[in-house]
């Protein structure tokens, strides 16, 4: 030891401290590097002596089984050896084979009745998967910020809503054909009232509130097209949720 430790200072110009430390380190990363292998190879050959053992045991009982005569009139009765070995053989290999025994639960499924979209309350919502508290709370909040729905696509413009729980809302869904939204009268609408529609901006309520105050009362959607910041697509989503009534 004290040879090798003289070696290591004077090849590498270390301390004493330093070399008794490389010492020790060279041999726990030499057994560090080689332990993998060691493990596998100790895996491996305790895997064939499980089979070894098996094929002895397998024999042993071949034997039994042919030495052992049972009085017929005692009935099929198994050899107390043959009871042993079974008894041995499950506690043997217990770990290999396991078996759940719990009790398996019954999964009750619940059949959803098809439901109109402009009427669901929270807990018709929630009876689609993927729909919890929140967001049928955020469904019906949009909902009657709208006016109620037109059509299944704004669907997808509530937040946190994702394809699948669309698609589930569309086939478990309906919308009523008599069903008129909520309108806003737009000659009487103030600015602020007109910008808590989702679909109106304030800047397009203060054009629109400033195009009635230039040019008087509106008579027709055609009317709302000579205002530039109103494009065909707006003119569309907001047609359904607007009447023309002179004040």
């Amino acid at each position: 030891m004290n040879r090798i430790n003289h070696w290591l200072r004077s090849q590498l110009g270390i301390s004493k401290t330093e070399a008794n430390g490389m010492v020790i380190l060279i041999p726990l990363l030499f057994l560090f590097i080689i332990s993998p292998y060691w493990y596998r190879n100790y895996k491996a050959q305790n895997a064939e002596l499980q089979i070894e053992d098996q094929l002895v045991l397998d024999s042993l009982v071949a034997v039994w089984r042919k030495s052992i005569i049972i009085d017929s009139s005692a009935g099929d009765i198994e050899p107390y050896a043959v009871h042993r070995y079974s008894k041995f053989k499950n506690k043997r290999f217990e770990s290999t084979e396991r078996v759940d025994k719990r009790p398996k639960q019954k999964v009750y499924k619940t059949k959803i009745e098809i439901f109109d979209l402009n009427t669901a309350d929270t807990i018709k919502l929630r009876q689609i998967r993927g729909i919890g508290s929140v967001l049928s709370k955020r469904i019906i909040k949009y909902r009657d910020l709208l006016g109620g729905f037109t059509n299944k696509d704004q669907l997808k413009e509530v937040y946190g809503l994702k394809d699948s729980v669309i698609f589930a809302l569309d086939s478990m869904s309906t919308l009523s054909a008599t069903f008129t939204p909520a309108q806003i009268d737009i000659n009487k609408i103030d600015e602020w009232g007109l910008s808590k529609h989702p679909y109106i901006s304030r800047t397009l309520a203060k054009a629109i509130i400033n195009y009635r105050f230039q040019h008087g009362p509106f008579n027709q959607v055609a009317d709302l097209q000579n205002i530039h910041q109103l494009d065909s697509l707006k003119l569309r989503q907001i047609t359904p949720y607007i009447k023309f009534q002179e004040p």
